[in-house]
């Protein structure tokens, strides 16, 4: 009596969803929806992972985007719980179903990844259709094996990275609950000005000291001129160093001799 109100056709018939199109094509005999005790717990769930500040992974059968599946594979009532999950912002992760066996994936307006992965029942063989999906602090990473999405929803293959929604409600913490932690966070902060205003004054004190080590100590003086050979003279000889030269004997004294080697003389030099 409830899927006569939506789809007149017998369930019994050839095809049950004959003359159904787009979104109505959910009521046939094989879908299915979230009753009044269901949603109910999962409005509950939903509001103690918002006041515990946790995030919600769904995991159902048939999926409650259209955009993420093929319309027989929604819920009778979609519309009323993707409304509920809109009224919990940021908690809900991901929605994960698998009622469409070709396998889809959309992201709805407040980030919530709806994941439909591939049947494996309809693989050919020796082909898979299974994923891994990891859950980090910031992050999801999904990891699917063997048979891509539907192309004609999902061009471009499955997702890798998947960012976790964020919501807009500032949630509050208790760090401020005593005098002394206040005063601690104040502090650091005012370390951190101080750092942040000194540290620039010390890097220039350090260059200046590194600049004037690397100066040279002293100015060096050019090199001086070589002293002139020193010459001396021994009477009527004059000496230079390594050179003598025999000064002229006045005839009346021929028997003055002179040492040439060391400049002496043997007599009277005139």
């Amino acid at each position: 009596p409830f899927l006569r109100g939506e789809n007149p056709t017998p369930a019994d018939a050839t095809d049950p969803l004959a003359g159904l199109s787009g979104e109505a094509r959910r009521w046939g005999p094989s879908g299915g929806g979230i009753g009044p005790v269901q949603l109910s717990w999962l409005g509950a769930q939903l509001v103690t992972a918002t006041e515990t500040n946790e995030r919600v992974l769904i995991l159902c059968h048939l999926g409650c985007l259209p955009d993420a599946c093929a319309p027989q594979a929604l819920l009778f009532n979609f519309e009323e719980v993707h409304a509920l999950l809109d009224e919990h912002t940021g908690v809900v992760a991901a929605w994960i179903a698998g009622a469409d066996p070709a396998g889809s994936y959309a992201r709805d307006t407040h980030g919530v990844h709806h994941v439909m992965p591939c049947a494996a029942v309809h693989c050919d063989v020796n082909e898979d259709a299974y994923g891994l999906l990891q859950v980090f602090e910031d992050r999801m990473q999904l990891q699917m094996t063997g048979m891509p999405p539907d192309g004609s929803r999902r061009p471009y293959g499955w997702p890798e990275a998947l960012p976790l929604p964020q919501g807009g409600k500032i949630v509050a913490s208790n760090q401020f609950a005593d005098p002394f932690s206040f005063a601690l966070v104040c502090l650091r902060m005012w370390m951190a000005v101080l750092q942040t205003l000194v540290s620039p004054v010390l890097r220039l004190m350090g260059s200046s000291s590194n600049e004037e080590a690397a100066a040279p100590s002293a100015v060096e003086s050019p090199p001086s001129a070589a002293p002139p050979a020193a010459n001396a003279t021994v009477g009527g000889a004059i000496l230079s160093a390594g050179t003598a030269k025999t000064p002229h004997l006045s005839p009346a004294e021929p028997e003055a001799e002179v040492d040439a080697q060391t400049g002496g003389d043997k007599g009277t030099l005139v």
